[in-house]
């Protein structure tokens, strides 16, 4: 009888060796989205942004991660396939819990990576803790480890904006004002509308309109929600200060059909006729906005044909077709 249950317990302890090695577990835990609505600025910053580059940018009504781009190429030992190059951006999709790289406190993936199947344990600036910090997260071999012992120590990701991953509490939104340059007394600026697509998908402009301040007497520049103090300007750079912000990503409205339309402003710095933070109507604004189709201009007045000149005055009428004609006979009055 004693035999019976050695065996058992001998033939139980192999199944959980077996599985203990086959059926690994990775110390890690998905990383909630965040609803919040996020920008690349706060109020009270101080940002120089050059010429045809990104002054400002917010996203709201998205469920967001966070995310880090990879700064150099990286060699994993002991895979067949290595992780895309630099630039490419990665996912801090899980939260690591482990002990055997000591500092790790995410795990970032990429889709061009073993499908987000494997992924790398960075810190919270995105350095590489340790030589093992490579690890599979998902899959049939979950818990197995790879090296990258030549980036021990460095920050090879750089954090980045966060990448989205759904939608919520509305359609999602992304702004942004772009600068354009200056002229004379005069900056311009470009503000656009995106809608924002899931991780590794290009965003789609909705609308976008250009802006003209005159600064030489209002260095503010006052639109919609946003309160910006010029610094310093010049046709390579802007220096500004960010005064207000009421509405972070706020939904102004479907865009309308037609293409961006000029705005000129005053030299007090606000919009002429308008309401300095609601201009009227942009979604539908009026048709002297816009100028005539360049494509299709006006008919121009011509002149007279000089193959057919007008005769002269004084000049004896044709022979051939009288002024006035007898009645006709055959049709008697």
């Amino acid at each position: 009888m004693m035999n019976a249950r050695s065996t058992r317990a001998a033939r139980m302890a192999a199944v959980i060796a077996l599985c203990v090695a086959g059926c690994g577990v990775a110390p890690v835990s998905f990383e909630q989205p965040i609803s919040a609505p996020y920008m690349t600025y706060r109020v009270g910053d101080v940002i120089t942004a050059p010429t045809g580059s990104l002054m400002l940018r917010a996203t709201g009504n998205v469920a967001s991660l966070p995310a880090f781009q990879l700064t150099r190429a990286l060699q994993v030992m002991r895979v067949d396939h290595q992780p895309p190059g630099e630039g490419s951006y990665w996912l801090a999709l899980y939260k690591y819990h482990g002990h055997t790289c000591p500092g790790g406190r995410w795990v970032l993936v990429n889709p061009a990576f073993y499908e987000q199947q494997i992924g790398i344990v960075v810190d919270d600036h995105g350095v590489i803790p340790c030589p093992v910090s490579v690890l599979q997260v998902s899959g049939a071999n979950i818990g197995r480890t790879f090296e990258i012992p030549d980036a021990v120590g460095q920050q090879v990701f750089h954090p980045s904006e966060p990448v989205i991953v759904g939608a919520a509490g509305g359609r999602p939104l992304t702004w942004e004002m772009v600068y354009g340059g200056r002229s004379g007394d005069t900056v311009k600026l470009l503000y656009r509308e995106s809608m924002p697509g899931p991780f590794g998908a290009q965003p789609v402009v909705t609308y976008a309109q250009e802006l003209a301040y005159n600064i030489r007497k209002n260095r503010r520049i006052v639109y919609r929600h946003l309160d910006l103090e010029v610094v310093k300007a010049d046709n390579s750079q802007i220096t500004f200060r960010v005064i207000r912000e009421d509405m972070p990503a706020q939904k102004t409205g479907a865009p309308p059909s037609t293409r961006s339309r000029s705005m000129q402003h005053s030299p007090g710095g606000e919009p002429q006729g308008e309401t300095p933070q609601y201009p009227p109507n942009a979604q539908y604004p009026p048709n002297a906005q816009y100028p005539a189709n360049p494509q299709y201009p006006a008919t121009p007045s011509y002149p007279e044909n000089p193959q057919y000149p007008a005769a002269p005055q004084g000049a004896p009428a044709n022979p051939q077709y009288p002024d006035s004609y007898p009645d006709n006979p055959q049709q008697p009055m």
